[in-house]
């Protein structure tokens, strides 16, 4: 259950439609969702869409979604648990952005210009998944630092649909929304002229979108590093 609860942190296509201002709600009021916080949710999308988000993963990952159902022993109680982590998803990317995030961006943003900053701000796994992460950082391995960076870029050009300009370009469209942050007026600037690009520019958007992947590559990295030192 567990594992079918963290699906849709790893991908991003399992999201629920029509809970946006229930989740932006929930966000500002809870930092953890009780069990009956989900149903309220749940009870307020179509049991339709329901249906399309489990297919989004049913459907693409057939063989992997029916050995974690046979491995539950309970289809239904997967199906509430994928769920159950699409709410919870969902109430996390409307969380504000964490100051700690952006102060280091109010004296250094100008090592990443233009939309690229936002790479250094959006969560990564909110709009790539994460066997488009472990494709990306494939093509990374045995690289050298630029050249890390360029084979991930060139991943990212060649996976990037519109759906993962669209969901940058809904978290750009959140951020922009917390702007100015207080006290950081370069950071927001650099923000706001971002999201801006993303918004208006296609260019802009793919750019930033790649550099998040990179980013999440490199997480990835530090964490399998961290945990072997």
């Amino acid at each position: 259950m567990r594992e079918a609860q963290g699906i849709a942190a790893m991908f991003p296509m399992v999201r629920i439609e029509g809970i946006g201002d229930w989740a932006a709600r929930a966000a500002v009021a809870d930092d953890e969702l009780p069990e009956p916080a989900i149903d309220e949710a749940l009870e307020l999308v179509d049991p339709a869409e329901l249906r399309r988000v489990v297919s989004s993963m049913a459907g693409p990952y057939a063989d992997r979604w029916e050995s974690l159902t046979n491995a539950a022993g309970d289809v239904a109680a997967a199906e509430r648990a994928l769920l159950s982590g699409a709410v919870r998803i969902a109430v996390d990317e409307f969380r504000p952005t964490s100051r700690e995030v952006i102060e280091p961006l109010e004296h250094g943003w100008r090592a990443a210009p233009g939309s690229a900053v936002l790479g250094l701000v959006i969560p990564p796994m909110l709009v790539w998944s994460l066997d488009e992460a472990r494709a990306a950082a494939a093509a990374a391995e045995g690289r050298k630092a630029a050249a890390r960076v360029r084979a991930v870029q060139e991943v990212a050009l060649a996976l990037a649909t519109y759906d993962h300009v669209r969901r940058l370009r809904a978290l750009a469209d959140r951020l922009a929304d917390e702007l100015p942050f207080e006290g950081l007026p370069a950071a927001s600037r650099a923000l706001r002229t971002a999201c801006r690009a993303v918004a208006d520019d296609l260019d802009a958007a793919r750019e930033a979108a790649a550099l998040l992947l990179v980013a999440y590559v490199e997480q990835r990295a530090a964490a399998v590093s961290a945990v072997r030192s």
